[in-house]
C-alpha cells in the first residue's frame, strides 16, 4: 500500500473544508442531543442516524488525509483505491433527506419543549439550525461531485479523486472490453496450419 499523509486536506477549499465541516457540525449536533434529556416526535431515530453519518464522516476525512482515495497500488498496471467520492455522494444524498426530516421534527418539538423547560427549547432551536447547516453541506458536496463527474453521471463519480481543492479522475478499465476479452465463446486464433494426410 502506498499511503501518503496530506495534512493540508482538511483546510483546502472547497472540498477539504466541506469534509471538515461535516465532522464539526455532526459532533456539534451530537452534543446538542446529549444536552437533551427528553426526545419528541421520533428524534431518537435522527440521533441514531447521526451516529452513523458522524462515524462515516470521520472515516472519510481520515481516509482523505492519508490519500486513501488515490491509487494505493505500488505497481503501474494494478489499480487499488477506495471510491470515497461515490460513497460520499450516496451518503450525502441520504443524509440530506434524514437531516431535512430532523428539521421538521425539531420544529414540531418546539412547542412541547417550551412547555417542559427552557433548556429543551434552546436545544431544539440549535438542533434545527444545526440540521439545516448539515443539509446545506451534504447536499452541496454531493451536487459538486455530480457536477464534476464525467458527462455528469452518477456512475462516473466512481472514478473521481477528491484532493481538497481540486478533483481529478482515475483511469479505470473498461468493463465491456474486459468482458469481451474474456468471453468464453471467443475462438482462439493460431498461426499453425494443420494438414490432414492419408496413407
Amino acid at each position: 500500500m502506498n499511503l501518503k499523509l496530506n495534512k493540508k486536506f482538511p483546510f483546502l477549499v472547497p472540498y477539504g473544508a466541506l469534509q471538515t465541516a461535516k465532522v464539526i457540525f455532526s459532533i456539534t449536533l451530537l452534543i446538542i442531543f446529549g444536552c437533551m434529556n427528553k426526545y419528541y416526535n421520533g428524534l431518537d431515530v435522527i440521533e441514531t442516524m447521526l451516529w452513523c453519518f458522524s462515524i462515516f464522516s470521520i472515516v472519510s476525512l481520515i481516509g482523505h488525509i492519508f490519500n486513501g482515495q488515490q491509487n494505493l497500488s505500488e505497481t503501474s498496471d494494478v489499480i487499488c483505491y477506495i471510491p470515497f467520492a461515490l460513497l460520499d455522494f450516496a451518503i450525502g444524498i441520504f443524509a440530506s433527506i434524514v437531516y431535512t426530516l430532523g428539521i421538521v421534527l425539531f420544529l414540531k418539538s418546539l412547542s412541547h419543549a417550551y412547555k417542559d423547560s427552557t433548556k429543551l427549547f434552546i436545544s431544539c432551536i440549535f438542533g434545527t439550525i444545526n440540521c439545516l447547516i448539515l443539509v446545506i453541506i451534504y447536499s452541496y458536496y454531493s451536487y459538486q461531485l455530480y457536477k464534476k463527474s464525467p458527462n455528469q453521471t452518477i456512475y462516473g463519480i466512481r472514478s473521481m479523486i477528491v484532493e481538497g481543492d481540486d478533483i481529478k479522475h482515475i483511469n479505470l478499465p473498461n468493463i465491456e472490453s474486459i468482458s469481451v476479452s474474456f468471453n468464453p465463446t471467443t475462438k482462439p486464433t493460431s498461426d499453425r496450419v494443420f494438414t490432414n494426410t492419408t496413407s
